[in-house]
């Protein structure tokens, strides 16, 4: 097998180094994202804001109808992955509980839950230092 790992690539013209890699001030992709172009994660939301009709008649987003249908299908199904998975995106993943022993010092700072508050009168974290 042939060890090309530090074969600079052809047709790179002078823009890269004895190393190849890029030199200051040079780029592998000069053009960059053409102007207007999305993200996916863009697109995505864009597509989950659209509006559609349940099979009820309710008009709502499609992010909304996805979103009851998993926690209909969690239920229903008695699915405990999928009913785990919906409370770790509300309720944030339970932490490991870690264990310490030993005679070291040391200080441990505890950021108390924040939800950000409302827009106008947003909450502001506590902190507390225990040892």
């Amino acid at each position: 097998m042939i060890d090309d790992t530090n074969k600079i690539p052809d047709n790179t013209g002078d823009n890269r180094n004895e190393r190849g890699q890029w030199k200051p001030g040079t780029s592998g992709n000069p053009n960059g994202k053409p102007p207007g172009s999305l993200s996916l994660i863009a697109l995505l939301k864009s597509e989950l804001r659209e509006k559609i009709k349940s099979s009820t008649g309710e008009e709502m987003e499609i992010a909304r109808a996805l979103m009851k249908k998993l926690v209909r299908h969690a239920l229903s199904e008695e699915d405990i992955r999928g009913i785990k998975e919906i409370l770790d995106r509300v309720e944030g993943k339970s932490r490991e509980q870690i264990d310490i022993e030993g005679g070291a010092e040391f200080t441990l700072n505890i950021v108390k839950h924040y939800d950000g508050g409302d827009k106008d009168n947003p909450s502001v974290p506590e902190t507390e230092q225990g040892d």
